[in-house]
């Protein structure tokens, strides 16, 4: 019963850990007013494409200032987020749809 006790609380205990500093944007487009959520930390980022369903980015680059993150298929970037971190705005690349800009804020 002890061991199971251990495991236990050192399975909670590491995984409140992995996601203690993950950080969330709420970002809006400038032109059509659309939304989504993106929550990121220095080796991971998804999308709240909506609601409950999310996208998931392999690349991550990550500094004070920008975040880069890109989905990709097939080693194929289908969905590329390029965000000032410190004026908050944004550009978004889809594979097949035009660019569009974006304005994120914490």
């Amino acid at each position: 019963m002890k061991k199971l006790l251990f495991i236990i609380f050192v399975f909670i205990s590491t995984n409140n850990i992995a996601y203690a500093d993950l950080n969330t944007l709420e970002c809006q487009n400038i032109l059509s007013k659309s939304k989504t959520n993106i929550v990121y930390g220095q080796n991971f980022a998804k999308e709240e494409m909506s609601p409950n369903i999310w996208l998931f980015f392999q690349k991550i680059i990550l500094d004070k200032e920008k975040l880069n993150i890109i989905s990709v298929d097939d080693e194929k970037p289908i969905r590329e987020w390029k965000i000032n971190l410190v004026s908050g705005e944004a550009i978004l690349i889809p594979m097949f749809d035009p660019s569009s800009k974006w304005l994120c804020k914490i």
